[in-house]
């Protein structure tokens, strides 16, 4: 196509040129012709001349001859002048007629050229076209290929679908032969799993019965350290609110009184291993102490709304359609702004949420943490950035600032086992379904890299082992600092009025899928295609014969859905 344009170009700007050349030598040939005109009349008026001349001639010799005598001698040199000028006229129009004769000649002669131009230019015009013409009929062959190629692709896609769907078949038949052919070599199997169940409930009544002790010890250290705070005329300057909030959530959290750890990651240094041998001690707000003494000291932002502007909370389709951006993900990149968005200049912000991230700001201009940076998202927030963040709690979220967002220290484990059990749990599964989807993502590797990768995502194949390796140390869990550094009052203004404008438009449900960034792009890895190795028949029989599960982690595929932070 782009050859076909490029001689249509090429054939225009010949015609182009041609068609000026013409006009040139048509401009040419006229100023020749209004020359003749011109000479034709200066000759009209030396032959009208002449023939006076001569009928004053005509005229003077009768009346020579008649009176001779009387003829003075101004009179015959006045006809003698007039003799003079009558030769020179017939002179000049002799050369008149040459100069005429030799323009006549020019004219023809450019009028052949031209003719032969034009006969050349049409030659080359009918080359190009017959050019073109072969040129559209090798586009259309060309076209015709390409189909026929897009079809066999087709084709072959098809067939490597139903190829994988056999495969998966075959793979879970023989999985469930493998489990028949188990259960009927060894019928007291079925025995051994009802007593290893009995004894899982057991533990678990006696894990417990501890939990409830250490939530009693919690309360009491609590109380002790209260009353040691009123002892020493220190106060804390929170708002009673927030402090009921978090101090709920804290109670749920049943582990918070922290073990020391008794196995450290060999790969950690020895500030780190100390600091996670001391006993932790927690915040009322249910963030390490520690950690809440690095939030202590930034600078507090305070916000006050106005009468006017009521506190509101946004659903992510809300923000979506305000802002821009993907209504899932929890890192948002704003490819195409909205007029709010590119009026406030907002390529990218945040939306966590508390049922992943129980450290997050509990108030607008409050201070947090956020547990990011599992797989491709372990660089971000290397550099601090600023943006805006919206925390979420259930569906809603609530805008809670501008905030500089950089990464922080890792947990350390007495600190993961202070988080909230549901938070831990959430967690484990996320970081599971994650390395799963990386595994099946391998295929794209080399040999060697594949075989290196499923070596280190194989350690780890259950959310207990996971958060066993959360537990003493060898995972860590990443965390990323919420500084506060202003609330955008006009900004929030304006969303709070879109948000209005919203509410009066039904909104189609959508089907939620997992969203991108910390737990999104685990989601996005599943659209490859599985391996074998990494099928659900197989990781289910894995599980049923390898370790305890309970049901409700049974029935997950590895399509299974999962939350956002």
């Amino acid at each position: 196509m782009d050859r076909k344009h490029d001689l249509k170009v090429q054939l225009v700007n010949i015609l182009g040129a041609t068609i000026r050349e013409v006009n040139t030598l048509t401009l040419e040939r006229d100023q020749i012709k209004i020359e003749r005109d011109l000479v034709h009349e200066r000759l009209q008026l030396l032959q009208k001349e002449c023939h006076d001349t001569k009928r004053l001639i005509a005229e003077i010799s009768p009346a020579r001859s008649s009176a001779q005598s009387e003829v003075d001698v101004d009179q015959i040199l006045s006809r003698l002048s007039t003799e003079s000028q009558k030769n020179e006229a017939l002179v000049q129009c002799k050369v008149l007629n040459d100069e005429n004769a030799k323009l006549k000649e020019v004219v023809a002669l450019l009028e052949t050229e031209n003719t032969k131009d034009r006969i050349i230019w049409i030659e080359k015009i009918d080359s190009l076209q017959k050019t073109i013409t072969s040129l559209e009929e090798g586009i259309i062959g060309s076209n015709d290929e390409v189909d026929r190629l897009q079809q066999s692709v087709q084709q072959l896609q098809d067939r490597l679908h139903e190829t994988e769907t056999e495969l998966r078949a075959s793979l879970a038949r023989e999985a469930l032969q493998n489990i028949r052919v188990n259960t009927e070599r060894e019928p007291e199997v079925p025995d051994k799993l009802l007593q290893a169940r009995e004894e899982l409930q057991a533990l678990k009544a006696t894990i417990e019965s501890q939990q409830r002790e250490i939530e009693q010890l919690r309360r009491e250290a609590t109380q002790h350290a209260a009353q040691s705070s009123e002892s020493q005329g220190q106060s804390v300057s929170r708002p009673k609110r927030r402090y009921i909030r978090r101090r709920n959530a804290a109670n749920e959290n049943t582990d918070a009184i922290s073990i020391p750890s008794s196995d450290e990651d060999d790969d950690e240094d020895d500030d780190t291993a100390a600091l996670d041998e001391e006993p932790l001690v927690l915040h009322q707000s249910g963030i390490p102490q520690r950690r809440w003494d690095v939030l202590q000291r930034l600078p507090p932002i305070e916000v006050v709304f106005p009468a006017d502007v009521p506190r509101a909370s946004f659903t992510r389709t809300m923000l979506s359609n305000i802002l821009g951006g993907a209504s899932q993900a929890l890192i948002v990149v704003v490819a195409h702004q909205k007029a709010l968005s590119a009026r406030h200049d907002i390529t990218k912000y945040i939306c966590p949420k508390m049922d992943h991230n129980s450290w997050l700001p509990s108030a607008p201009g409050q201070h947090g943490y956020m547990f990011v940076g599992l797989g491709l998202e372990k660089f971000t927030f290397v550099d601090a950035e600023r943006l805006h963040v919206f925390v979420g709690k259930g569906s809603e979220h609530e805008y809670a600032g501008l905030y500089e967002v950089v990464r922080d220290a890792p947990l350390l484990s007495s600190e993961w086992r202070a988080v909230a059990p549901n938070v831990r749990q959430k967690y484990c599964e996320t970081t599971l379904d994650k390395e799963q989807a990386a595994a099946r993502a391998i295929h794209a590797k080399s040999a060697k890299e594949a075989k290196a990768a499923r070596k280190q995502l194989s350690k780890f194949k259950t959310t207990s082992e996971i958060g066993a390796a959360y537990e003493d140390g060898r995972k860590r869990v990443p965390c990323v600092r919420l500084q506060c550094i202003g609330f955008d009052m006009d900004f929030y203004r304006s969303l709070v009025a879109a948000r209005s404008g919203l509410a009066t438009v039904p909104s189609t449900p959508q089907k939620r899928s997992a969203g991108d960034g910390e737990h999104g792009s685990a989601k996005k890895a599943r659209a490859a295609p599985p391996t074998p190795s990494a099928s659900a028949s197989n990781r289910k029989s894995d599980r049923l014969a390898a370790r305890d599960v309970e049901p409700k982690h049974e029935e997950q595929s590895d399509l299974t859905d999962i939350d956002d932070q």
